[in-house]
């Protein structure tokens, strides 16, 4: 080859150290290991930030208000409750769940007042007799008759 030829050609890169040993015939050079480092000094931490506390409104608590009916109104009917308070309504009524062939149960979480209430069938024939009343936060079980 000419010398002119050498001088344009591209120096390539080193190889890796694996490669080198190889191509050399040479064993890499042992690595030294680094020394070891100080331990780190203690971080001091700030001083806690006081978080200003959350101011609520004052709430009426609520009590769980259960209401039973001892009826049997038959196979495939149901029986429903229509009131004041509690969430309850008298335009809507709401199912009661049936316990017992003739034991019927609602529980009632709104209840902030007294609660009002008449019970009844597929919410279409109404117990007959005065409404019921229970207070909040207590159980009744009633009878009704239809």
């Amino acid at each position: 080859m000419s010398a002119s030829k050498k001088k344009t050609t591209t120096a390539k890169s080193s190889p890796a150290p694996a490669t080198q040993r190889a191509a050399s015939g040479r064993k890499p050079a042992a690595r030294k290991a680094a020394p070891a480092s100080k331990p780190a000094a203690p971080v001091a931490l700030a001083a806690p930030v006081s978080v200003p506390a959350v101011v609520r409104p004052a709430v009426v608590p609520t009590s769980i208000t259960t209401i039973s009916a001892q009826v049997d109104v038959g196979f495939g009917n149901t029986l429903y409750i229509r009131g004041s308070g509690g969430g309850l309504s008298w335009s809507v009524g709401l199912p009661m769940t049936c316990v017992a062939a003739d034991l019927w149960r609602i529980s009632l979480d709104a209840a902030r007042q007294d609660i009002a209430f008449k019970v009844l069938v597929n919410d279409l024939t109404w117990n007959t007799g005065p409404d019921f009343a229970v207070a909040a936060g207590t159980n009744v079980t009633v009878k009704p008759g239809f």
